[in-house]
């Protein structure tokens, strides 16, 4: 142990961990300067990109400022973590607290910190400003993670976006606050953005990564389970599920309608001369031969993934069939093709099981407080959360009630240049002439019937939430125990109250998933672009779109991927804590399409028909609105969190007036 012990202190004297982070800071820039070389980024830009982030930097440094004059002391968490990198300080390697349940990497990153910037002691005050910098570089790769999602590649308004994404990102007020504290979760999110900017450029290649950054990522899969274990869902099961996406994507050049496949089986094609546009079911072939064709179509490695705001529930199972098709014939075929590509982060999940076969489970130290419990409720309580954090970004549907309100009162009709035209699927005249069987003619009738489908899928979502409410509502001792948490406020006023008001709590957890899925949807739909004189396209080909306009709407894969991970990375764990809801947040934040001023017009028919000062016209073509409130809504609920904190402590008594916990002074946090 104490030869351990030195090799350590010695990789940490000669700068290793941190030399190693900066360079994961250096390769995104380096990529997020490629991705925009060919760009409208000048030096105004790079200007703003400097703006922005010195005021997260000025911001954080205030806040930990206040903290370190107010609260010397650790606090909580910190109680834990700081003796703990002190320990390390001390070249004692081999001594943990028990008590700890998450690895080290926060505490050997900060004592590399320290002892690059030449600081000579691991006090708290100093260890809190690690955070300071973590949370700077957490802003720094959300920026870079921004552009290289799917948008109109020309457009000022996708890199302006990209830069107040990544500030509102970083001043998550969950996130935010914890940039003043010794806590886990700045360094832990920063991370593992380094490594979904280092997996976007993997999938927007043109071929296979090299195998220098098959290492790469695995390196920074170690590095992100260093600091969280449950980091492991996001580095391995959605990138890597992304990753195994893209492998089936990178194939289709070798199924479309010129490839070998298509040749020898054209003849079925001509059963099905018709355009399919997601959200479309369009009257069945008379002997049900969609019900073989597709299936067929998905076995030669066709992906079907339309943006998700063109996808109604049938193109969602539609996604999920094909892709599980897809998969089973990669394997059959050519599994080394998809293996080639996932096989770091295969190799960083045998990493990780060989580290829960050593250490005994998941969790390290305290095992018996951190069981894992199927807890179902996690995927209703969540969805409340994105409604109140991100309010702001919920403007356009706001918008679109009123401008429906509008109408019916003024019992006007949306304009055509408003409104899509209806897509229509070709049929052949032999096709229609022929009976229909009952089944197919009343699944058409469901699932090509907009109305009827949604009521259909809310009263499914409100039986689904009032069953999990009923049977799988899990209190955790711990959330009722610590009055020093909101946590332990919001259930007591609402979930604790009684039955009635816990379910009656279901159609508010819809109607939130409601708007943050919603929120996905691109204000253009790929669908309303369409032109009758396009050719043909198959079922499988996606959304059809003008060479003009690409949307950004994220695929629909990519989102149910994003549901499952959150599912895994939540519905084990029993306590309710915002801090678990961080990633989650983050990466359907980095989904959300930008919104401009043309998109606000078209909108919002009240105000079409006026024509707003051409100046406002281009600054709102430029800027996203709901950004720069979004910042506001963070700034303010910030402020008001760091107040509590520093301005509302409190003791803890006995009934008969003694102090508790030793006297210490408690305070209000996340």
């Amino acid at each position: 142990m104490e030869s351990l012990d030195k090799a350590l202190d010695l990789v940490l004297d000669q700068k290793f961990l941190l030399t190693f982070i900066s360079g994961l800071f250096l390769v995104a820039l380096w990529r997020f300067l490629q991705e925009h070389k060919q760009r409208s980024v000048d030096v105004n830009a790079l200007v703003k990109f400097g703006l922005f982030n010195l005021i997260l930097v000025a911001f954080a440094s205030i806040w930990l400022s206040y903290v370190n004059a107010s609260v010397p002391a650790p606090y909580l968490d910190e109680f834990f973590h700081i003796p703990q990198t002190q320990v390390y300080c001390q070249g004692r390697y081999s001594k943990w607290d028990d008590k700890i349940t998450t690895p080290p990497g926060l505490y050997l990153a900060a004592i590399a910190w320290t002892r690059f910037v030449g600081k000579t002691d691991c006090s708290a005050q100093t260890l809190r400003q690690f955070n300071v910098v973590a949370i700077f570089w957490t802003s720094l790769f959300a920026t870079f993670c921004r552009p290289t999602i799917k948008g109109t590649q020309t457009s000022p308004l996708r890199f302006n976006f990209a830069l107040h994404s990544g500030l509102n990102i970083a001043l998550f007020p969950v996130l935010f606050f914890f940039s003043g504290l010794f806590y886990t979760d700045v360094l832990s999110t920063c991370i593992v953005l380094a490594a979904y900017s280092n997996h976007t450029s993997r999938i927007s290649g043109t071929g296979p990564p090299s195998f220098l950054n098959d290492v790469y990522t695995i390196a920074l899969g170690v590095v992100a389970l260093f600091m969280r274990q449950t980091n492991v869902f996001w580095v391995v099961v959605y990138m890597g599920g992304l990753e195994a996406v893209a492998a089936l994507k990178s194939l289709d050049e070798k199924v479309t309608p010129d490839g070998p496949h298509f040749t020898r089986t054209h003849s079925q094609l001509q059963l099905f001369p018709w355009k399919y546009m997601p959200g479309h079911v369009y009257h069945p072939s008379p002997i049900g031969m969609e019900l073989h064709f597709f299936p067929w179509q998905y076995t030669l490695g066709q992906i079907y993934d339309p943006a998700v705001g063109d996808a109604w529930p049938g193109d969602l199972a539609l996604c999920i069939v094909s892709l599980a098709f897809g998969v089973l014939q990669l394997f059959y075929r050519n599994a080394l093709t998809i293996l080639r590509r996932v096989y770091p982060h295969i190799a960083t999940m045998g990493l990780f099981v060989a580290f829960v076969i050593w250490n005994g489970g998941v969790v390290l130290g305290d095992k018996s407080n951190h069981i894992a419990t199927l807890h179902l409720a996690q995927m209703l309580y969540i969805w409340p959360l994105f409604a109140f954090f991100s309010a702001p970004l919920f403007l356009p549907q706001a918008l679109r009630c009123l401008n429906a309100a509008y109408r019916f009162v003024t019992g006007s009709s949306p304009s055509s240049a408003t409104t899509p035209s209806p897509v229509t699927r070709r049929v052949s005249s032999h096709s229609t002439q022929l009976e229909k069987s009952a089944l197919l003619k009343a699944f058409n009738v469901v699932f090509s019937n907009g109305p009827i489908l949604s009521v259909l899928l809310v009263a499914a979502c409100l039986i689904i939430g009032l069953l999990i409410v009923h049977f799988n509502t899990i209190i955790h001792p711990f959330t009722l125990a610590d009055n020093r948490h909101y946590m332990f406020y919001i259930f007591r006023y609402s979930i604790l109250r009684g039955n009635l008001v816990r379910h009656a709590l279901v159609p508010v957890y819809v109607f939130c998933g409601w708007l943050a899925w919603s929120a996905l949807y691109d204000s253009k739909p790929s669908w309303s672009h369409v032109h009758s004189s396009e050719p043909s396209k198959s079922f499988f080909s996606g959304p059809s779109t003008s060479s003009t306009e690409v949307s950004q709407s994220p695929p629909t894969s990519t989102v149910l991927i994003l549901l499952l991970t959150t599912a895994l990375s939540l519905m084990t764990a029993p306590l309710v804590e915002p801090r678990y809801f961080i990633l989650p947040w983050v990466f359907w934040r980095l989904l959300v399409p930008a919104w401009s001023m043309d998109d606000l017009l078209g909108t919002l028919q009240i105000v079409a028909d006026k024509s707003p000062p051409t100046r406002l016209v281009r600054i709102g073509n430029r800027f996203d609105v709901r950004l720069v409130l979004e910042s506001m809504w963070f700034l303010l609920i910030n402020a008001m969190t760091m107040y509590i904190f520093l301005t509302r402590s409190f003791f803890w008594k006995a009934e008969d007036g003694t102090l508790l916990d030793g006297g210490n002074v408690q305070r209000f946090m996340w």
